[in-house]
């Protein structure tokens, strides 16, 4: 728009020609990549479409630049840029709902991982704190890792609790052993079955 505005005739068709082919080297480039990174025939059908509106555009420019009225019959550039608006559009539809859809699944799956199977891994200290433990403890637990080295075993479950999972730490990776939560937590009432092992102390 700003050579329109400032360069004469003669000048103003060689740099059209040059940012406008330039521009569609850049989106023929990004088309390839989009094909190469999806491999989805909706993507490859989108990309076709934006490959003849640009051929279309290009076809339009060179006839600009070699002083050519028409080199592709007929094609009106307002109508060339209307269909790649809306091609470009559409495309970016397909994507998003693509993300969402993949963002959805990944969300679904992680609800039914932590329903179906809401096993907390985790990993104490010597003394009884924690060190680490997975998304599924710190939610039945409520623990923060904020609190990592803060809290103690015994802030979550039933007294006598750090005993306990010493005691069956000790015997090996055979035993089991059932615990209550913490009144003071509110988790009294629950009830959790534990396998313990050492490792390096």
């Amino acid at each position: 728009m700003a050579a329109a505005l400032t360069l004469p005739h003669a000048y103003f068709i060689p740099v059209l020609w040059v940012i406008a082919g330039f521009g569609i080297c850049v989106l023929l480039f990004f088309l390839a990549r989009l094909v190469w990174m999806a491999r989805s025939r909706t993507v490859l059908w989108y990309v076709g479409s934006l490959a003849i509106v640009l051929f279309a555009t290009f076809s339009e420019v060179l006839g600009a630049a070699f002083g050519l009225k028409v080199l592709v019959g007929g094609v009106n550039t307002v109508m060339v840029m209307a269909a790649l608006s809306s091609s470009m559009m559409a495309a970016f539809a397909i994507a998003e709902q693509m993300r969402a859809e993949r963002d959805f699944r990944r969300q679904a799956q992680m609800e039914l991982r932590n329903k179906v199977t809401p096993i907390g891994l985790f990993t104490l200290d010597s003394d009884g704190h924690f060190v680490r433990a997975n998304p599924a403890l710190r939610a039945m637990l409520d623990l923060q890792k904020a609190d990592y080295k803060v809290r103690h075993w015994n802030d979550y479950f039933e007294a006598g609790a750090w005993g306990a999972l010493q005691a069956l730490a000790s015997k090996g990776s055979d035993g089991e052993l059932e615990m209550s939560g913490s009144p003071e937590h509110g988790t009294g009432e629950r009830r959790y079955l534990l396998k313990a092992i050492r490792a390096n102390g």
